[in-house]
C-alpha cells in the first residue's frame, strides 16, 4: 500500500462513524463499474466531484469504489481537453481504492466551440473515443472476473 493510501485509510477509519446520514447512502450505491466525466475548472476537477469522491471513499477499503474499475474521461474549453482535471480525479479515486483504468482516456478539447453547432454523437472523432469507454470497462470487468 502506498504511503498516501495508508494516510487516507487512517483518516477514513477515524471518520467512518462520523458520516452524516444524508451522505451515507452514496457510499453504498456504486454498481460494478464507474465512469467519471466532468469539466475542468481552473486546471482541476470541480469541488462537487472531489467532495463526492471523498464522501464515497468512506470507510476506506469497504467503500463504494473499492476495487471497482473506473474510467475517467472529460472535455473542456481549453486545448488539452480537461486532462488536468482527469489526472486529479484519477489520483483521488485511486487513493479511495478504485481500480483506475489508465488505458481508457478521452480528452476532448474546445468542447463549447466544437459542439456549438454539432452534437457530440455527430462528431466522428468524439463518438469513436467515447465508444471505446464501455468496451474498455466491459473488458476490465471480464478480466477481473476471470482472475
Amino acid at each position: 500500500m502506498s504511503s498516501s493510501a495508508a494516510c487516507a485509510g487512517s483518516t477514513n477509519r477515524q471518520l467512518a462513524e462520523a458520516i452524516p446520514s444524508d451522505v451515507s447512502p452514496c457510499s453504498h450505491r456504486a454498481g460494478g463499474t464507474l465512469t467519471s466525466s466532468s469539466p475542468e475548472y481552473n486546471g482541476t476537477l470541480p469541488a462537487v466531484i472531489k467532495n463526492t469522491i471523498d464522501w464515497g471513499s468512506r470507510p476506506f477499503g469497504a467503500n463504494a469504489v473499492a476495487g471497482k474499475p473506473v474510467a475517467v474521461i472529460g472535455s473542456a474549453f481549453g486545448q488539452c481537453g480537461g486532462v488536468w482535471a482527469q489526472d486529479e480525479t484519477r489520483k483521488s479515486l485511486g487513493i479511495a481504492g478504485a481500480r483506475v483504468l489508465e488505458d481508457i482516456s478521452v480528452a476532448i478539447p474546445g468542447s463549447p466551440v466544437r459542439f456549438a453547432d454539432l452534437h457530440p454523437r455527430d462528431d466522428q472523432e468524439a463518438a469513436a473515443q467515447l465508444a471505446g469507454v464501455p468496451e474498455g470497462l466491459i473488458a476490465a470487468t471480464t478480466r477481473a472476473e476471470v482472475a
